[in-house]
């Protein structure tokens, strides 16, 4: 039996409460992926705006499926179902818009940090960049337009060195390991989802997706080459 979820859902729902995503939060204590309890939702006829959030990923995943380390009670992991309504050819805008909505959320704790096109968010620190945190989208397409979009945060909040597998240890750091003193995690998927509840709004707007897209261009450039290894190959290898 999964233990029971330490995050607390109240505190949530009323961070929330001036956004689309208020009384639309639900907390689980694992889960395959935030990904995949947002899909079954939707298979059980449950509506956008959602959010799921839970405590421990079994399955956890990233960029072109690579898998992501989720412990338990370490870290943020969250999935925001959202209905944009918008021609497919705009959803590029949605990565970008989840990627600034994480740095702003941070940038509110004081945690500087950069984005590496497309869903890496990176840190520098005395032993060079390391990855804090990774943005995912998925859409899904229904004639000429998009019927819905997932956006996906996962962060490092808790972890050392030692909580990490010894593949991605010298490429990943947590907000601990960087020496910040994290708030709790509520507090910091309340600050994430106000952030993307404003950026969503400005996509909505005519020169919005222009605005949002610029600005992600201007945040993620001149960065060298960075990637954490895939733990997909290391569990192979075993």
């Amino acid at each position: 039996m999964s233990p029971p979820a330490t995050l607390d859902l109240g505190r949530l729902r009323d961070g929330l409460g001036s956004t689309r995503f208020a009384d639309r939060a639900w907390v689980f204590p694992e889960v395959d992926s935030t990904i995949d309890r947002v899909r079954a939702l939707i298979a059980e006829g449950s509506e956008p705006p959602l959010v799921v959030i839970a405590d421990a990923q079994r399955k956890g995943r990233g960029q072109r499926g690579r898998a992501w380390h989720s412990p338990p009670g370490l870290a943020l992991y969250v999935s925001a179902l959202v209905r944009p309504r918008w021609e497919p050819s705009r959803a590029l805008a949605l990565t970008a818009v989840t990627g600034l909505a994480a740095v702003a959320a941070l940038q509110s704790f004081d945690v500087d940090c950069r984005l590496k096109r497309p869903n890496d968010l990176l840190v520098q620190g005395p032993f060079g960049l390391r990855k804090l945190a990774g943005v995912l989208v998925e859409t899904a397409i229904q004639g000429d337009l998009l019927r819905h979009a997932v956006l996906s945060l996962g962060l490092n909040v808790s972890q050392t060195e030692d909580d990490f597998p010894e593949r991605i240890r010298e490429h990943v750091v947590s907000l601990v390991g960087h020496g910040v003193d994290p708030p709790p995690r509520e507090d910091l998927a309340v600050a994430f989802l106000v952030e993307l509840d404003r950026g969503l709004a400005e996509l909505d707007t005519a020169d919005g997706a222009e605005a949002v897209l610029r600005r992600h261009r201007e945040l993620s450039e001149e960065l060298p080459e960075f990637r954490v290894p895939d733990l997909q190959l290391e569990a192979s290898e075993t």
